[in-house]
């Protein structure tokens, strides 16, 4: 006994559920892990994982534009100000020291236009690595050109907390004294300049809000549930203008 020849209808239907099967299953290809990633990594579809590394990112990101922007406005306010000072002084020691904090102030405003945090440089490409893995052939490989990003950025947390950062801040602030004092004799003010300039230096430092290196220690583990603390006391940090001298203002919200 023959069996009927299969419908037209019903072998197009079979092709479509092999088509979405197929789908399916690249959806939920594996791909390799990070460097010191888990197994529980390794489960998790290449787009949960790209997801978190970009939203974990961009939340950095912002949180280091608002940072970035403060400390320019404030080294601007300082250097403009200093500047307006030093030009229309007529003594000299006051002409002295509005020339170096002028100086001081501006290399710091170029410092932070021309290397700041990795994390913020980095965002413009990750969108782009982001926008190439719907229609990617090989989304694994774009899946680790995020990965390389979310490494680089928790590396360069690292160093910027690390003792070399704050050794540097010392010895800058050290020599625009010794500056003061050896060329210009002007040991009174290098003895205020020095350790505040020291000070700025380290709060500056301390109130960069990222948590890359947590990041990815939880994307290592598999756990794209992590979400970033929220934020503890914040900072405010204003320059102070006035007719006879030029400063910086310091607040603590909690």
């Amino acid at each position: 006994m023959k069996h009927p020849a299969p419908s037209k209808l019903r072998i197009l239907a079979l092709v479509f559920a092999s088509g979405v099967a197929c789908m399916a299953h690249a959806d939920e290809a594996r791909c390799p892990t990070i460097p010191g990633g888990s197994e529980v990594l390794a489960e998790q579809p290449p787009a949960a994982r790209l997801r978190f590394v970009q939203r974990r990112l961009d939340d950095d990101a912002q949180r280091v534009r608002i940072w970035a922007w403060t400390w320019a406005a404030m080294y601007t306010g300082l250097t403009v100000g200093n500047a307006a000072r030093l030009a229309t002084s007529s003594n000299h020691d006051d002409r002295v020291d509005s020339a170096v904090a002028t100086g001081a102030s501006a290399f710091g405003l170029l410092v932070l236009a021309i290397m700041p945090p990795a994390v913020l440089r980095d965002q413009p490409k990750l969108s782009r690595i982001v926008s190439r893995f719907r229609e990617a052939t090989d989304r694994c490989a774009v899946l680790a050109d995020a990965e390389r990003i979310l490494l680089r950025d928790a590396k360069s947390e690292s160093f910027g907390r690390g003792p070399l950062v704050h050794a540097g801040n010392f010895v800058f602030n050290m020599a625009i004294g010794l500056l003061l004092g050896t060329v210009f004799h002007r040991w009174q003010t290098a003895a205020v300049v020095t350790p505040v300039g020291i000070l700025a230096g380290e709060l500056q430092q301390l109130t960069i809000r990222t948590h890359t290196k947590d990041t990815l220690d939880h994307y290592r583990a598999g756990d794209l549930s992590y979400r970033a603390p929220r934020p503890g006391p914040s900072f405010s940090i204003a320059p102070q203008l006035g007719k006879d001298e030029v400063g910086v203002g310091f607040g603590m919200s909690f």
